[in-house]
C-alpha cells in the first residue's frame, strides 16, 4: 500500500511513569526520541538515554535511516503537540511500533521522574 493510501491515525499514547519503567527493562531495544529544539534540552532537561534529534531534522533524519522502521519508538516533545504529530508521521511513512508520551516534559518531572541537566546544548 502506497503512502497516498494509507490513513493517517495518531501514535498510541503511553503514560510517563509506564515510559521510565520500560527504560529500565533490560532487554533494550526502545528509542526514546525527544524532539524538542536543542534550548529546550538545555532548559528543561533531557530523559536520560533519549535520542535527540530537532523536529525540524527529522524529516531527514528518518529518510537517512537513523530509526529503523521496526525499531519500538517513544516520541516525547515539551507539550505533547509535536510528538503526536511525528508519531503519526511515523506511523504514515512504515514505522509499525511508535507511540507518544502522555504529556509534556513538565509533567514527567511532576510524576518524580529524573532529568538530566545539560550544561549546553548537545
Amino acid at each position: 500500500m502506497s503512502a497516498q493510501q494509507r490513513a493517517v491515525v495518531p501514535a498510541p499514547q503511553i503514560l510517563p511513569q509506564q515510559v521510565f519503567e520500560r527504560l529500565a527493562q533490560p532487554q533494550g531495544g526502545l528509542i526514546l526520541l525527544d524532539v524538542r529544539s536543542p534550548y529546550e534540552w538545555m532548559m528543561d532537561g533531557i530523559i536520560e538515554g533519549s535520542t535527540r534529534i530537532p523536529m525540524e531534522e527529522l524529516a531527514e533524519q528518518l529518510e537517512a535511516g537513523a530509526i529503523p522502521k521496526d525499531a519500538e519508538v517513544i516520541v516525547h516533545c515539551a507539550h505533547g503537540v509535536r510528538s503526536a504529530n511525528v508519531g503519526a508521521y511515523m506511523l504514515y511513512y512504515g514505522w509499525t511500533n511508535v507511540r507518544d508520551r502522555a504529556g509534556d516534559i513538565d509533567r514527567w518531572k511532576r510524576s518524580g521522574l529524573p532529568v538530566t541537566h545539560l550544561a549546553s546544548p548537545a
